[in-house]
């Protein structure tokens, strides 16, 4: 039963998600701060509840996802089923109010009673757009995926937005806007590369995605070309950066973000079968949490 909770509300995302919010404060935002003679306002515990509250969300998210996609997904993926198989339905809805129920009451002791501005709107307003992708937005052409794209690429600049002396820091605004342009670039092309992945159980559930609408190889089109405006961008930053004089730093972005970028388009051109878009879609996976502990990467090196 717990192993199936944990399926339920996809628990290595979410540790990924908090992974990646304290990576990015402790390794990039503080430090960077500290060097220009800053101190950050928020606590410790006020972050720690910064991230728990955006997991009972996303976790949230992932289960009234599950509880609406129950037609397609067994279809789509038959032997991964949830909700209505090893999770009632009714038992879902009660854990998705518990987790987005405490996602929001989070956010909102936060904006009141901490240092931390529009938490609770926020929170509120990534809830109930995670429960309209869910019933409605993913159903519509390309809609869902920058909505998720977009909450995505939140997570990370959370960290920023929460911190106001971060606010007026603008090394800290460039690096905060490189990393999220890229989790959002990744993020829409992983989850093209899904829609591919599952169009025939879209198809029955009558969701109009882009692969549904407009066919495999318009679906195909866009993820490459996503996913080269992502690799031109990181060229493009290497370039004025000139990123080769840090050896350590160049030789990671090179070999686990840009070389799997290039194989991630080679897969995208050459996919077919459902099994070649998971595959695909796993890469892009990899590819993004390489992207995340780059930020590690960056501090070692320059700490």
């Amino acid at each position: 039963m717990l192993m199936n909770f944990f399926k339920l509300i996809r628990l290595p995302n979410l540790l990924m998600i908090a992974v990646a919010q304290c990576l990015f404060r402790y390794t990039l935002v503080i430090p960077i701060l500290n060097f220009s003679g800053k101190f950050i306002l928020l606590t410790h515990v006020d972050f720690a509840l910064l991230v728990v509250s955006t997991l009972f969300i996303a976790a949230g998210g992932y289960i009234v996802n599950d509880i609406e996609d129950r037609e397609a997904d067994r279809i789509n993926k038959p032997d991964k089923v949830m909700v209505g198989e090893k999770i009632s339905v009714n038992n879902a809805y009660k854990f998705y109010y518990l987790f987005t129920g405490i996602g929001i009451a989070t956010g909102f002791y936060l904006q009141f009673y901490r240092p931390i501005e529009y938490i609770g709107y926020i929170n509120l307003i990534s809830s109930g757009l995670l429960y309209f992708y869910s019933t409605t937005y993913k159903g519509i052409i390309l809609l869902g995926n920058i909505i998720i794209s977009l909450l995505t690429a939140l997570s990370i600049a959370l960290v920023v937005l929460t911190e106001p002396l971060a606010l007026s820091d603008t090394t800290v605004i460039s690096i905060t806007a490189g990393y999220v342009v890229f989790s959002f670039l990744v993020s829409f092309a992983r989850e093209v590369i899904k829609d591919l992945e599952d169009m025939d159980g879209d198809a029955v559930a009558d969701f109009k995605t882009l692969p549904v609408v407009m066919g495999t190889f318009a679906g195909k089109v866009t993820a490459i070309i996503i996913v080269s405006i992502v690799l031109l961008l990181i060229i493009y930053i290497q370039i004025i950066s000139e990123q080769w004089k840090s050896l350590i730093p160049f030789l990671y972005v090179l070999l686990l973000i840009q070389i799997p970028l290039v194989w991630l388009l080679n897969l995208i051109a050459r996919a077919k079968s459902k099994n070649d878009f998971y595959k695909t879609s796993l890469l892009a996976k990899v590819t993004m949490i390489n992207g995340i502990f780059s930020m590690l990467v960056f501090y070692l090196a320059f700490r």
